[in-house]
C-alpha cells in the first residue's frame, strides 16, 4: 500500500493493513476501475479541514501517505499529508481562526515530508491555541504530528498513543533465486546502487547504509517529540522510544499525553486559552 519505504506506522496497524492488501489484490484494477466510474459516491473520508467560527478542525482519521491515490483513500481511508500541510496553512493565515484542534485516529504512515508537517503545526502552536485529540490511535508519524500541538488528550482510556519509531523493510530473496535456478547479475555503478533488487544479496554494507538513513529520519522525530513534550523521556532504549504503543494511563505516565477528554471538553480548555489571550491584549 505505502510508496514510500520509510516508515512511521504502528506495527499491528500495519500487519491489518497488509492482510486488507492481500485479500483485496486480486480484484485492484476492477475496483480500481469502479471506483474511478464513480468516485464521487466512493469517496466517504472526514474533511480534512472544517471551521466554525473562531474554531477549526483538522482532521487525521487514516494512514497517512504523501500522495495517496484513488484507491487508497477509498479503500483505507488514507488521508494526504499534503492536504494536511495545506490546511495547516490555511487556519494559520487566517485571522478569524484562533483555536484549533488536531482529531487524530491514525496508525500513522508514510514517514515522507512528516517532518514538515509536524513543524508546520509547531509554528501554528506558537500563534494559536492547539490541541491534538486521540480519539482511537496516535501512532507513529501522527504522533510525531499531533506532540506538536499545545496539549494532546484521548477520548478514551484504551485509545492507543505513541509507537514512536521508524521502520523499513529489505528482502533478500537470494536464496530464493538459487532454488529457482535464477541467477542474478546486478550491474551497477557502485555496491550500494539497487541494494534490495529482487534476487540479490543483501550485504552488511547495504543493512548498515539502510540503518543510517531509518536513524536520521527517527531522530528528527525524537527531537520533535522531545521540544514539545519534554516530560517524555526520548533517550534511545527508553520505553517511550520502545516502538510500542500505550493505553492512556501508560501514555500519561511517559509524558505523552495529558488526560482523558471529550472534543467539547478540548475545545472549552482552547476557549479559556483563547480569553486569556484576548485579557492580555486589552490590559
Amino acid at each position: 500500500m505505502f510508496k514510500n519505504n520509510y516508515l512511521m506506522v504502528d506495527s499491528l496497524a500495519m500487519a491489518g493493513i497488509n492482510q486488507q492488501v492481500e485479500c483485496i489484490e486480486p480484484f485492484k484494477q476492477e475496483l480500481t476501475k469502479f471506483m474511478a466510474d464513480d468516485k464521487e459516491s466512493m469517496i466517504m473520508n472526514k474533511p480534512v479541514l472544517q471551521k466554525d467560527g473562531n474554531r477549526a478542525m483538522i482532521s487525521i482519521n487514516g494512514p497517512m501517505m504523501l500522495n495517496p491515490g484513488l484507491f487508497e483513500r477509498v479503500m483505507f481511508d488514507a488521508v494526504s499529508t499534503q492536504d494536511l500541510m495545506a490546511a495547516v496553512d490555511d487556519v494559520a493565515q487566517d485571522n478569524k481562526i484562533d483555536q484549533v484542534l488536531f482529531d487524530i485516529n491514525s496508525p500513522g504512515g508514510e514517514a515522507s515530508q512528516i517532518h514538515i508537517l509536524a513543524d508546520k503545526v509547531k509554528s501554528l502552536s506558537g500563534v494559536k491555541q492547539t490541541a491534538a485529540l486521540n480519539t482511537g490511535m496516535m501512532a507513529s508519524a501522527s504522533y510525531y504530528v499531533g506532540s506538536q500541538a499545545g496539549k494532546v488528550f484521548s477520548t478514551d482510556k484504551f485509545n492507543e498513543t505513541g509507537s514512536i519509531g521508524t521502520v523499513t523493510v529489505m528482502a533478500d530473496q537470494s536464496e530464493a533465486a538459487k532454488m529457482a535456478g535464477i541467477k542474478v547479475i546486478k550491474i551497477a555503478t557502485g555496491p550500494l546502487k539497487g541494494a534490495g533488487m529482487t534476487g540479490t544479496e543483501i550485504t552488511a554494507d547495504m543493512v548498515d547504509a539502510v540503518q543510517s538513513k531509518v536513524n536520521q529520519l527517527q531522530e528528527g522525530f525524537s527531537s520533535a517529540v522531545e521540544r514539545s513534550r519534554p516530560d517524555a523521556d526520548m533517550a534511545d532504549g527508553s520505553e517511550a522510544r520502545s516502538g510500542q504503543s500505550f493505553f492512556q494511563a501508560d501514555a500519561e505516565r511517559l509524558g505523552l499525553s495529558d488526560g482523558i477528554k471529550t472534543v467539547q471538553e478540548v475545545f472549552n480548555y482552547l476557549d479559556q486559552g483563547s480569553r486569556a489571550n484576548r485579557l492580555r491584549k486589552t490590559i
